[in-house]
């Protein structure tokens, strides 16, 4: 019964120091994680922005005058040349407003011719009266009531002048409204849209603009409008390339190139405050990035990836090994089947990689993923197992 006792003892001592030892292998079991090496190459520093498409060359036509349209030849998306005639309208009163005008101005240049021979008479009546008075042959009141019939037939006849000055700008009045009724292309285009019909009646003053009739754009060429955040607009210059995406046109780029950069913001209430935004221009180059033969139409949503700055031979690393730790940007570095953290020194960034400056060279090891361990799941000096390596 001893012996027994002895041996079940033995028994249970070995079994409590195999669970001992197994627990303490579990204890230590490496993390395993992914790792590429540092290496060097291109970074491409982007800001993205959205907007809409518009023509770069837009004008619209309003009425100057008010009437009715009784010609219209021209259909929403026509093309029109410089001078074509786009619409009529009625010229009947402008026509008499005109006749008017020419009848006024023929009656006061009547009247200034009459005022001027009026005038011519004083004059020769002046100076008879003065030489009876030198003769003495006519009395002093003579010669003062010629002179003031002089003065008065002078004064006349100035007003008769500016009466028929006054005719004059009536009858270029008359002639620029009946122009106005006729409106003619002022540029190569496409109409893009058309507000009016044959058979409306149309207003318009010299005050104020007068009704929309129509929009005309050269659709050769054209940009796309973005808004653009006030901490990114500062590394945007004009002349900085883009790569367009067109929402309406799945595959392939369009190429473009900043052309303006609004120097006053906009306001836009959001919602956790005020936004603001810079408006950006962008135009966009003929040749699309697929070599494809799509037209952007005016008014397509698109977006766009601004290239602010660039980089060819520079250490890199994917951005999603870059983590904070007391308020320094670091990496961790494998060693020999460990990791360490190295701070490090990053320069520009697109969306994939980070560019390194300093702490780290060429060929080291760094790890990637899980996401976890390099936010907190790793510590100095710990063992792990590369899953894989490049």
């Amino acid at each position: 019964m001893k012996r027994r006792n002895k041996v079940i003892g033995a028994a249970l001592c070995a079994l409590a120091v195999f669970v001992i030892l197994a627990s303490r292998g579990c204890g230590e079991k490496v993390p395993e994680v992914e790792a590429v090496r540092v290496c060097r190459g291109e970074i491409v520093e982007s800001i993205p922005a959205g907007g809409k498409i518009r023509p770069m060359t837009e004008v619209e036509i309003a009425a100057e005058v008010s009437g009715e349209i009784v010609f219209l030849p021209i259909s929403e998306g026509d093309a029109v040349k410089k001078g074509q005639v786009l619409l009529k309208i009625r010229q009947d009163s402008y026509l008499a407003a005109l006749e008017s005008a020419q009848a006024s101005l023929g009656m006061l240049r009547a009247e200034y011719e009459q005022q001027r021979l009026k005038a011519e008479e004083a004059a020769v009546e002046l100076e008879r009266a003065k030489s009876l008075c030198e003769k003495e042959a006519a009395p002093q009141s003579r010669l003062e009531s010629a002179q003031a019939s002089k003065r008065i037939a002078d004064s006349q006849l100035e007003a008769a002048g500016y009466a028929v000055q006054r005719g004059e700008a009536a009858l270029r009045e008359a002639e620029d409204n009946l122009s106005r009724t006729v409106i003619t292309s002022p540029m190569d285009g496409t109409v893009t849209l058309l507000a009016v019909k044959k058979g409306e009646r149309i207003v318009g003053t010299s005050q104020m603009a007068g009704t929309l009739i129509m929009r005309i754009a050269d659709l050769s060429e054209m940009e796309l409008i973005v808004n653009v955040g006030e901490n990114d607009v500062v590394r945007i210059h004009e002349g900085d390339s883009a790569g367009i995406t067109v929402d309406a046109f799945g595959k392939g780029n369009f190429k473009g190139r900043v052309t303006k950069i609004a120097n006053s913001a906009k306001f836009v209430d959001g919602t956790f405050g005020q936004v603001t935004n810079f408006e950006v221009r962008i135009a966009m180059l003929a040749d699309s990035a697929d070599g494809g033969a799509f037209v952007p139409k005016p008014g397509l949503s698109a977006s766009a990836s601004i290239r602010s700055a660039s980089e060819r031979d520079i250490l890199k690393v994917p951005a999603g090994a870059v983590f904070l730790k007391e308020r320094r940007e670091r990496l961790w570095v494998v060693k020999e089947g460990k990791v360490h953290s190295v701070k490090i020194e990053t320069g520009l960034q697109d969306l994939d990689f980070v560019g390194i400056l300093g702490g780290v060279k060429e060929g080291e090891m760094v790890v990637t993923a899980p996401a976890s361990a390099i936010s907190g799941g790793l510590s100095e000096g710990m063992k792990v197992k590369v899953r894989n390596s490049e």
